[in-house]
């Protein structure tokens, strides 16, 4: 949910694909915001509407996603979920 700090009072509210939801980051222009979890790819959002700008493909859980200090680039870590299984951290360019 995107809410009004002023007033108190729900702006927007959307349903995220992911099972659970770990990670949500703005972007340092506020334009854009991030979100990772469990069985979903990571989702890059409309800041201003939570519409779906692109899902970026991620193993089986994304437990962080978080956009560079200058915006550029985004950097994710997660993995596969059994144990032992691969671990990650990925850095990506912000389309």
């Amino acid at each position: 949910g995107l809410w009004d700090v002023a007033s108190g009072k729900l702006k927007n509210n959307i349903q995220t694909p992911a099972e659970e939801l770990y990670s949500v980051d703005w972007s340092p222009d506020g334009s854009l915001l991030v979100t990772a979890g469990l069985y979903f790819q990571v989702t890059l959002w409309n800041a201003a509407d939570l519409s779906i700008l692109t899902e970026l493909e991620t193993p089986a859980w994304a437990n962080n996603a978080t956009f560079s200090p200058d915006g550029t680039k985004l950097l994710f870590s997660g993995g596969d979920r059994f144990a032992g299984g691969e671990r990650y951290v990925e850095t990506w360019a912000v389309p």
